[in-house]
């Protein structure tokens, strides 16, 4: 039920949803599995949040996990 609520939440715009999503599909948590194009997906729309209720350690994390990942969007 919480996944469902931060997914919620992400599309409604909040950085810490896509964040703890994005960190959740990196790390195979929350059942969730390790899927890095799904982390990409949620840390790549964490950077256009309009709710920007994510932490500093949180953006630090996202921006090196994409640098880790390759992606052009960092």
């Amino acid at each position: 039920l919480g996944v469902h609520y931060l997914t919620r939440s992400a599309e409604l715009g909040s950085e810490y949803a896509c964040h703890q999503l994005g960190f959740a599909f990196v790390d195979g948590t929350w059942g969730l599995g390790c899927d890095k194009q799904m982390a990409h997906v949620y840390l790549t729309a964490s950077m256009a949040c309009k709710v920007r209720n994510g932490s500093s350690a949180s953006r630090v994390r996202a921006h090196n996990i994409m640098a880790e990942l390759g992606t052009n969007d960092v």
